[in-house]
């Protein structure tokens, strides 16, 4: 009995220390405090100062707004693209392994680096660090869950105060301030071709027409309609149109979007419309996040407009699967789930000086 009893207790002692070790961050308050204070004046006293670069040639007054941003890259430049991490921290370090010691790589990241998952702390410690030691080579997006409304409710406001305590509160107004300077969008120019790269999807009240005909690099956005539509818009595939989103379309004369009952915010768009507002707005590729799913990354198949599985033509060798293939071969919309769904995975993105030779490579470990 005493040796049941001893067991028992030993037992009891090894889980309540594994939920302690959940509990507590591996990141200290003083080190994650320090990464966001250096990460957020990496924006505040950066090129968003200058009234130069804005359209109409005025800053807002406040920098802590909403705002779409436009790059310049060479020809030959290699993007790694990923999209929802939420808290995955087996994710970014597969990613940040599968590319070390690759200095000329641009990372853009598509938002949702929190809730739901254990580790957003931790996920976004080393996203932070990683700006600060690669500056404009890293591009942090700002999606759904990078508002304090919604990761208040979805589990990373839980994580940091059951991590850091009395820290808590700081830490979180800290997060909050340096969310308010993330882009809602990049358009990314490579020569004639631009890519857009964004979390939800495009918005039927915003073009970027002006900011793109322009030498500006930032656009303010005002309209709370346009930041909710950039970053909870979701695709939508034509089967799954309800007869009553046609009636609602046609009352709204946008044809293609439909008003996003699921989610309650935002819209869904059709493929095909999707294209269109592509093709008007002198897009060439579209990179967005969002819709979580178990594929890691979903294609749009050009001939059919379905989504197409990536892994049906999968290689696989040294615990990483992967594909290659011409832009052109594809849609060019790409839907990126990177840490979602026991998928750890990205997109790698290959520029050349002309756009048929752009390939695109999925990246995903496997066991």
């Amino acid at each position: 009995m005493c040796k049941c009893i001893k067991s028992f207790l030993l037992l009891l002692i090894f889980v309540c220390s594994q939920d302690v070790l959940s509990a507590v961050s591996h990141v200290t308050a003083h080190d994650f405090l320090d990464v966001i204070k250096k990460a957020t004046n990496i924006f505040a006293q950066g090129d968003l100062k200058n009234n130069e670069y804005w359209l109409h040639d005025q800053a807002p007054e406040k920098l802590t707004c909403h705002y779409v941003q436009k790059i310049e890259v060479d020809s030959g430049t290699e993007l790694a693209v990923v999209g929802d991490i939420h808290g995955n921290k087996e994710c970014v370090d597969f990613i940040l392994e599968d590319t070390k010691n690759e200095e000329d790589l641009c990372y853009v990241f598509l938002g949702d680096y929190i809730d739901r998952g254990e580790n957003g702390v931790e996920v976004l410690y080393k996203l932070l660090k990683l700006k600060l030691e690669k500056g404009d080579h890293v591009i942090l997006h700002r999606g759904n869950h990078e508002f304090k409304d919604i990761y208040s409710n979805y589990g990373f406001k839980a994580e940091v105060e059951r991590k850091f305590s009395e820290k808590a509160k700081q830490i979180l107004e800290s997060i909050d301030t340096l969310f308010s300077y993330l882009p809602l969008v990049t358009f990314i120019c490579c020569g004639r071709q631009v890519i857009m790269c964004c979390h939800g999807a495009m918005s039927k009240s915003y073009t970027p027409k002006a900011l793109l005909q322009s030498d500006k690099k930032f656009q303010e956005i005002t309209d709370k309609n346009v930041v909710d539509q950039l970053v909870w818009n979701d695709l939508l595939v034509e089967q799954n149109v309800h007869p009553m989103d046609t009636v609602l379309t046609s009352m709204l004369e946008v044809s293609g979007f439909y008003p996003n009952i699921d989610r309650g915010i935002g819209d869904r768009i059709l493929p095909s419309a999707c294209k269109r507002r592509m093709y008007d707005n002198m897009l060439d590729l579209f990179f967005r996040g969002h819709q979580n799913h178990e594929l890691g990354v979903k294609l749009l198949d050009d001939q059919d407009i379905s989504l197409q599985d990536w892994k049906n033509i999968v290689k696989k060798e040294d615990g990483l699967a992967y594909n290659e293939f011409y832009v052109n071969e594809y849609t060019p919309i790409i839907t990126i789930a990177s840490g979602t769904a026991g998928v750890n995975c990205y997109v790698r993105l290959k520029t050349d000086s002309e756009y048929d030779d752009w390939i695109v490579n999925v990246r995903e470990r496997v066991q």
